[in-house]
């Protein structure tokens, strides 16, 4: 946890336009990490990608569109892991059932 708290201490160093960046990013790589989840498992899973994503990550962006870009990141990762867990239960179910 120290590392982490080394970490948010050079993050708080960054200028808003940056921090903004870092943080599309972070959820840029969950969204691939999800999609990938699902990919490995065999379960149809694709990220959202609209123009809220491409605005923001342009970095000309308002903070409106910062906002939108990350609810959908969110909504993305959101919907991957869903998919993944529920394919898992109809794995687990089939197990069990074994």
């Amino acid at each position: 946890m120290d590392n982490f708290n080394e970490y948010m201490e050079e993050f708080k160093q960054n200028s808003l336009e940056e921090k903004r960046k870092i943080a599309l990013e972070q959820l840029k790589i969950l969204t691939s990490l999800t999609t990938t989840m699902c990919d490995e498992v065999n379960v149809k899973s694709e990220p959202i990608i609209t123009k809220d994503i491409v605005e923001a990550q342009n970095g000309n962006s308002s903070e409106e569109d910062f906002v939108e870009a990350v609810v959908v990141y969110a909504s993305s990762i959101q919907q991957s892991l869903c998919d993944f867990v529920e394919n898992m239960t109809k794995v687990m179910e089939k197990a069990t059932r074994e």
